[in-house]
């Protein structure tokens, strides 16, 4: 089954000439017997037997097995040839510390995919006593005791091919018997190959010799049986000297003086002795080879019909591909790090410390502004949302008010937010109970409203509000918040008359109001509890205050300074007050005038005369005066759609603004240059100086097209559901610009240090990307150090897996495991880290610098990511070291070459 054609093997030596330890070496073997190859150290028997067993590679020459030649084989494929048709056993046992006995033949049957019988394994070890040692390890053995280990461990997968080199050269002469008989009765069915430099064990034992000398043949010898002659039935004279009798022979007197002769005329010269013991005879039949039938064994030229070959067909040949168990590869890979815990303690410190700053910088640098607001209102304990809406132009971005479109869209968005639109300016309130106000000048304490805002009872509801009192029906009446309720309790608290006082929280209503002037409300008929959490401000002393930059941006966004109004006021408000910024610019876009349009400077002619008529005795003197350039034709109490007249000094810039007016000079309104216009009117006269700065359109135009334009919004206001998905994905949608351009920016003191450090956190987060790649690379060579110690100081055993069959992959496996292990370790440690630096850095920058914003954004991502380099180090770190350990030949790793 197994042939060798033409064998070269090369070394090549760095100060000297190459040797060449097989010179076209080429052997067939039989499919049984026991075969010697001698030779003294360096004629290249234990090369050739490495070579054969694919324990070694060669230069030249193929090696032929069940018909198919090595020339077609890949590496893998001699793993699954030694996996499949070959046990070896080793001059050094190279038994698997780690195992027990019974685990070491039950690996090698696992390696070939199947599932270890325990009995058979008990039987084998039974058969060569070995079975009251099973659960014992290696180091609890003796030598003869781990060499009959290795020959059990050669068997148990049934081998078609047995490889020992020196199996006998480390133990003492009985043991040494011992393993040859062993040997020699399973040749009997199978192929067995001996490397020994012990001749007299070949010339017992073997059936065939073949001896080597510098890398080449000399000697080819097969075990032949010579027919002794025989002097009767009984009787037999083998050679000259030794006389056989058949067990059990009753002799002749004929045969006795045969005997008799043969005695006297050999002892003469020798002595003579005739044995009756069983043991002395046998041992005299193996000397002497001497075989049951009474003839003499002796060795002559191998020929060949001396072997008996089979063909093969080589397409027939099926390797078994090995697969070590997830069980014993973690093992193994475990079992390295007890030995190194001193190298295990301080990588695994080094790379916990990478992987942690790893998690920081990647928190830093994939901040996200979304997530720190968010993140920076959970720690403040903020409940509103307050939105503004900005339009990205490029370099910068302008606020603007937010249309009811827009409102209604961001609503249908997120149904569960109660989203409502902030109008009005901002009002103090002068008289309280007919009695003016002491104004505090502390900002927790000021008495400033915000805007106006209108809630039904379920929008209440629905956002969790508290109500006390009547919500606001007539035009006068309003609501307040708990907040601002407390602050006229606080600063009427020293009146002698007319305090409002705590107790007036459970009876106020429409029917008992508390009387106040702001703007044109008159009474106070209830009191909102919004939930806004002040309590830290309330706690910090006037100078305290004063030093905190957040507190104005939490009292400006909250709706604790939002006044309550009815619907009709708050839509009537929202008609007058609301108003929109468009720049005036002369023609297309190319000149632009620096003027802005607001809604309230739009005026009907018709009452601007009614109001300004006293002093001209007629309409026609009013025009003259009062709209200088009109041109020809233009009846100002009845311009058409496209006509406007605006104030003179809109038209400084023009060298001869009648001469424009007359050619037809356009006027553009637009939110900035860049965009395209909204409305384009002809300018068809001026305003005297003198009457301010008016502007006069037709009124259909200004109600159905213009004042549409400047309706909206000052800003938008809801609070926090509770929902951490739904909260967060709200303030992410309004944090980022859409399509178009808009976005709603959350406005508190967390925006405003934002945008402050936008600009550094950009910078920051770009270089920190690779800051972070860097401690991940650091981390992937710590690791892959300690598995290069860790596989160089396990060679051996990884050859003694080759040797069994074992592929690179296994190999990969076993430290994969170990990295694996450190890695895991380092990502629990490294992830548990993360998330607490960064709470605690976010801590220290709320409470201690006063930033309340969350610059480190730890998360599900991070941790994610940690797994996924410690995975990826522990891959990388494995991968290198493995696929040179798994290129090394088999033999050089058990030699630790």
């Amino acid at each position: 089954m197994l042939s060798v054609k033409n064998l070269v093997k090369i070394y090549q030596q760095k100060k000297a000439d190459p040797v060449r330890a097989l010179d076209g070496v080429s052997i067939d073997f039989a499919d049984t017997g026991l075969v010697f190859l001698l030779g003294k150290s360096g004629s290249g028997k234990s090369t050739l037997l490495n070579a054969i067993g694919g324990l070694d590679t060669f230069n030249e020459g193929e090696i032929i097995i069940k018909g198919k030649s090595s020339k077609d084989f890949s590496q893998s494929d001699f793993d699954s040839y030694r996996n499949t048709f070959i046990g070896f056993i080793f001059q050094e046992y190279n038994i698997l510390e780690n195992f027990t006995v019974e685990k070491n033949l039950a690996l090698a049957i696992e390696l070939q995919g199947k599932k270890p019988d325990k009995q058979e394994i008990h039987k084998l070890l039974e058969k060569v006593d070995m079975l009251q040692y099973a659960k014992r390890k290696p180091n609890q053995l003796s030598g003869g005791q781990k060499q009959r280990v290795a020959i059990a461990r050669a068997l148990i997968k049934h081998p078609e091919i047995i490889m020992a080199d020196e199996p006998t050269g480390a133990l003492d002469s009985n043991t040494g018997k011992q393993v040859m008989e062993t040997l020699k009765n399973l040749s009997k069915e199978k192929l067995v190959i001996i490397v020994s430099h012990d001749r007299e064990f070949a010339e017992i034992y073997g059936d065939r010799i073949i001896e080597l000398k510098d890398g080449k043949i000399i000697s080819d010898v097969t075990k032949k049986e010579v027919v002794s002659e025989a002097t009767s039935e009984r009787m037999k004279v083998i050679g000259d000297n030794i006389l056989y009798i058949k067990k059990g022979q009753q002799l002749t007197q004929e045969e006795m003086k045969k005997i008799i002769l043969m005695v006297n005329n050999q002892s003469k010269n020798n002595d003579t002795f005739i044995s009756f013991d069983d043991k002395a005879n046998a041992e005299l039949k193996k000397g002497a080879a001497i075989n049951d039938d009474g003839n003499r064994e002796k060795f002559e030229k191998t020929e060949a019909e001396d072997i008996k070959l089979k063909k093969y067909n080589p397409k027939s040949l099926k390797l078994i591909k090995s697969k070590l168990k997830f069980s014993d590869s973690f093992k193994m890979g475990a079992s390295s790090l007890k030995n190194k815990v001193g190298k295990l303690i301080f990588t695994i410190l080094l790379s916990f410390i990478a992987f942690t700053i790893f998690g920081l910088v990647d928190a830093l640098s994939c901040w996200n502004r979304a997530d720190s607001v968010y993140q920076a209102m959970q720690m403040t304990n903020q409940t509103s949302i307050v939105m503004k809406k900005y339009a990205d132009q490029g370099t910068y971005s302008s606020s603007e008010t937010t249309s009811p479109k827009e409102l209604e869209n961001l609503q249908k968005q997120f149904p569960n937010h109660t989203i409502k639109g902030v109008v009005g300016s901002y009002e103090n309130f002068y008289l309280v109970a007919n009695e003016p106000i002491s104004h505090s000048s502390n900002e927790l304490w000021s008495t400033n409203t915000n805007g106006y805002i209108h809630l039904n009872e379920t929008e209440l509801e629905k956002l969790n509000f508290k109500h006390y009192g009547s919500l606001p029906s007539a035009d006068d009446e309003i609501c307040i918040s708990k907040h601002m309720f407390d602050t006229l309790v606080k600063l009427t608290a020293e009146r002698s008359t007319n305090k409002i006082t705590e107790d007036m929280l459970n009876t106020i209503s429409s029917s008992n109001p508390i009387s106040i002037e702001l703007d044109s409300f008159k009474k106070i008929v209830g009191v909102i509890d919004d939930k806004t959490n002040l309590d830290k401000y309330k706690n910090m002393s006037t100078e305290e205050l004063s030093d905190d930059d957040t507190l104005y941006y939490v009292m400006r966004y909250s709706y604790a300074r939002l006044v309550y109004v009815s619907e009709s006021v708050y839509n009537n408000l929202f008609n007058t007050t609301s108003s929109k910024d468009y720049y005036t610019y002369l023609g297309e876009s190319e000149s632009w005038m620096g003027y802005s349009m607001r809604l309230q400077n739009f005026s009907s002619v018709s009452e601007f005369y009614e109001d300004h008529k006293s002093g001209y005795a007629n309409k026609d003197l009013f025009i003259q005066d009062v709209f200088p350039n009109l041109k020809t034709g233009i009846d100002p109490f009845n311009l058409a759609k496209d006509e406007i007249i605006v104030p003179k000094d809109y038209l400084s810039a023009c060298a001869d603004i009648q001469t424009d007016i007359d050619n037809g000079l356009i006027i553009s309104l637009k939110t900035n240059d860049d965009e395209p216009a909204v409305a384009k009117f002809k300018i068809v006269g001026t305003l005297s100086n003198s009457f301010g700065d008016k502007i006069f359109i037709n009124s259909d135009t200004f109600n159905n097209e213009i004042k549409p334009l400047y309706l909206g919004y000052d800003f938008l206001v809801s609070a926090l559901i509770g929902n951490d998905v739904e909260d967060k994905k709200l303030i992410d949608v309004c944090e980022n610009y859409d399509k178009n351009g808009i976005k709603f920016t959350i406005q508190n003191s967390a925006t405003m240090i934002l945008d402050m450090m936008s600009d550094i956190l950009e910078i920051m987060t770009s270089v920190f990307v690779w800051v972070a790649v860097g401690f991940a690379v650091f981390a992937s060579l710590l690791l892959m150090n300690f598995i290069s110690t860790s596989i160089s100081q396990k060679k051996r055993e990884i050859g003694v897996l080759r040797a069994l069959g074992a592929r690179g992959s296994d190999i990969f496996g076993i430290f994969f495991n170990e990295s694996t292990i450190i890695a895991m370790i380092n990502f629990v440690l490294s992830a548990i880290a993360t998330i607490v630096v960064c709470n605690v850095l976010n801590a220290i920058i709320i409470t201690k610098l006063g930033f309340e914003v969350a610059l480190l954004n730890a998360g599900i991502r991070q941790v994610i990511l940690i797994f996924a380099v410690s995975l990826l180090a522990s891959t990388l770190a494995t991968l290198l070291p493995s696929i040179k350990i798994s290129r090394k030949k088999p033999i050089d790793a058990i030699n630790n070459r």
